[in-house]
């Protein structure tokens, strides 16, 4: 049984040192996808190896392109899961550790909420400024199942097929991939539209700090150059896997390097 990691990097990834340690002993037990979009300047031999055969159009908030076509190579590679990772993200566990976590069950991880009054509002005015110049789009879109979901998901074979299924028929997807950062939105509402809800765990598994100010009204997760006492305590919650956005200072990996190379599951 195997778990597929998907990177979806602008170029190289920026911890790369950690996720050698992470994966080293453990390719038996998974498959690699790279996205890279700046071709260019790649330089790490570990991209290159892993990257998928063709670069495809993403932007911000706009990557289903890349995601779905590395679901259909997961799928027909028979992996138990897939985890979304971007060039920023950092492991904080060991593989063992994460191997067995997403293993204990079928479920998926897809983090949502629609009752936070930051969230509203964020999804409020991100209608009223872009989807309602979409052409059809109220018409289309049931906004009973508008939720806000995290990016960074964990999808079982079924959420995968859902995902593919649309964007082959292009029911809501060619409606969804008009709008502002979408894959905020477009997840969950298919989730919720088929009632498929119970295809995951409403968890975050990925720890992202949204406790920052925001720049031109829109806010931006906060990016770390090193880990603190606080931080570090932060990441040893069990339930928390993975974390952004970090860069790629040698103080990180002094950091975690012990953690992702030992520990396991009590």
């Amino acid at each position: 049984m195997k778990l597929g990691f998907l990177f979806l990097c602008k170029n190289d990834i920026h911890q790369l040192q950690l996720w050698l340690e992470f994966f080293k002993n453990n390719y038996d037990k998974c498959n690699i996808y790279i996205h890279s979009y700046d071709q260019d300047n790649i330089t790490q031999d570990f991209v290159k190896k892993y990257h998928i055969d063709k670069v495809l159009p993403t932007g911000w908030g706009d990557i289903y392109e890349p995601i779905s076509y590395c679901m259909n190579m997961s799928i027909k590679n028979n992996d138990y899961k897939l985890v979304l990772l971007s060039e920023s993200t950092i492991p904080t566990k060991s593989f063992n550790y994460i191997y067995d976590y997403l293993t204990k069950d079928d479920k998926g991880y897809l983090n949502y909420n629609m009752k936070n009054k930051l969230v509203v509002t964020m999804q409020t005015n991100r209608y009223k400024n872009n989807c309602k110049n979409i052409k059809d789009f109220e018409k289309t879109i049931d906004f009973s199942h508008w939720y806000y979901n995290e990016t960074w998901i964990t999808f079982n074979k079924e959420m995968m097929e859902i995902i593919l299924e649309d964007i082959t028929s292009s029911n809501y997807y060619d409606y969804f991939k008009k709008a502002f950062v979408y894959d905020e939105n477009y997840p969950i509402y298919l989730y919720s539209l088929y009632d498929k809800l119970d295809l995951f765990h409403n968890s975050n598994i990925t720890y992202v700090n949204w406790n920052t100010q925001e720049v031109d009204g829109i806010k931006h997760p906060k990016s770390y150059g090193t880990i603190d006492e606080r931080l570090f305590k932060t990441l040893s919650n069990p339930n928390i896997l993975f974390a952004r956005k970090f860069t790629d200072d040698i103080n990180i990996y002094n950091k975690l390097v012990n953690t992702v190379k030992n520990l396991k599951i009590k």
